[in-house]
Order: C-alpha cells, then sequence, then structure tokens
C-alpha cells in the first residue's frame, strides 16, 4: 500500500511539474504576443519589427482592400499598416485577451476605426519569441462603412 501511494505521490508531482512548465511556456508565449502589440500601439515599428521574424506571414482577409499574403515586416508595414492609416487616419486597436494553445496565440481586439468600434479576433503563432505567422479577422463591412475614400487632390 506505502508503495502505491509513493508511485500515486511521484505522479502528482510530475504531473504538477509538467502544468507549471506549460503555464510558463504559455506566459511566454503570450509575452511575445503582447510586446507585438505594445509596440504597435505606441507606434514604434522598429520595436514592431523586432517582434517579427523576417519572413514572417501575415494574412489579410478578402474582405479589406489590402486583402493578401505578406511575408517580413517591411511588406506588412508598406501593404497593410499604410493602407490602414490611410483609409482610417483614427485607426487603432486594443489587445483585450490572450489565449494560447502551444505555440499560437488567440488574441481577441477592438479595432476603432473611422469613430467606430467593432470586436476581432487575431492569431498569431510565435516561434522562439517572435512572430512567425499572423492572420486577422477584422469585420471587413464595418471597417470599409467607416472608411475614409476620399482621394488626395
Amino acid at each position: 500500500m506505502l508503495k502505491k501511494l509513493k508511485v500515486v505521490a511521484l505522479g502528482l508531482v510530475t504531473l504538477s511539474i509538467t502544468a507549471c512548465q506549460q503555464t510558463t511556456d504559455d506566459a511566454e508565449i503570450i509575452e511575445a504576443a503582447r510586446a507585438g502589440y505594445a509596440a504597435f500601439q505606441q507606434g514604434d515599428m522598429e520595436a514592431w519589427a523586432e517582434t517579427q521574424s523576417s519572413d514572417v506571414e501575415w494574412i489579410a482577409p478578402k474582405s479589406l482592400p489590402y486583402a493578401g499574403t505578406y511575408y517580413g515586416p517591411q511588406e506588412v508595414m508598406d501593404n497593410v499598416f499604410a493602407p490602414i492609416l490611410q483609409l482610417w487616419p483614427d485607426f487603432r486597436v486594443t489587445d483585450v485577451d490572450y489565449k494560447s494553445s502551444g505555440n499560437t496565440v488567440f488574441i481577441t481586439t477592438k479595432i476603432f476605426a473611422g469613430g467606430e468600434e467593432s470586436d476581432s479576433i487575431h492569431v498569431a503563432t510565435i516561434e522562439d519569441g517572435k512572430y512567425v505567422k499572423f492572420q486577422f479577422y477584422d469585420d471587413g463591412g464595418f471597417m470599409m462603412q467607416s472608411a475614409t475614400t476620399d482621394e488626395p487632390q
């Protein structure tokens, strides 16, 4: 009986250690995801680029004018961020919650554009503390209704 209790106790200790390691890994992955949002929210594109792998893959929804797949931080800044700022000068994103599964982080957000607010979900894959893939599911209909579409003269 004592031997069985020792085996059970050892199993519980092992399970506890494994659970703590999982929590630490999840915390590190979520912290890496948070770093990208913090840099973006501060407008520090150099710091933001540092949170991305050099060949990060970004996927923008088909419902938006900058739809497509872009590789590397500079392509994202040129083909996603630049059009966003042109269409929605007041654009901002607020990260609300983070949930991780392995190296994938699901981020619920609030998008502010054209004086309006919408919910959104973003999915980031983190490896070695950097974004390697990012896909966002913004409400394109909402965003396009509030877009500034006036052509500069």
